[in-house]
């Protein structure tokens, strides 16, 4: 079970990902939590290259700005698309708390 800061942190970061769009939801998801680079989620998806590339930086960009409240553009950002180079110092942060939540299983109802 996630306990402390980073689970309360982590359990925000959720309910905000959840109040998306369920389609930018999914390719956030898929981004985020199960590290697909954005080309294979186009591909898996049926989707143009630019349509997911525009969705995920959108998405990421209303995440951040709920979360900690800094505006910025991720237009072109290669580590958001490819996972290449390195994060948007304000990814980390998102990552971070998103990561134990996919990590740990929720709760045994024994």
């Amino acid at each position: 079970m996630i306990s402390g800061a980073a689970g309360t942190e982590g359990l925000k970061a959720l309910s905000k990902l959840r109040q998306q769009p369920e389609t930018t939801r999914e390719r956030l998801v898929l981004r985020l939590l199960e590290g697909i680079p954005g080309p294979e989620i186009a591909e898996v998806s049926g989707q143009g290259q630019s349509e997911i590339r525009s969705d995920l930086e959108r998405g990421f960009a209303v995440l951040i700005k709920d979360l900690f409240g800094h505006s910025l553009s991720l237009t072109g950002d290669a580590y958001l698309w490819s996972l290449t180079g390195k994060p948007h110092e304000k990814l980390v942060p998102l990552e971070n708390q998103l990561t134990p939540c996919a990590t740990t299983p929720p709760p045994s109802k024994a």
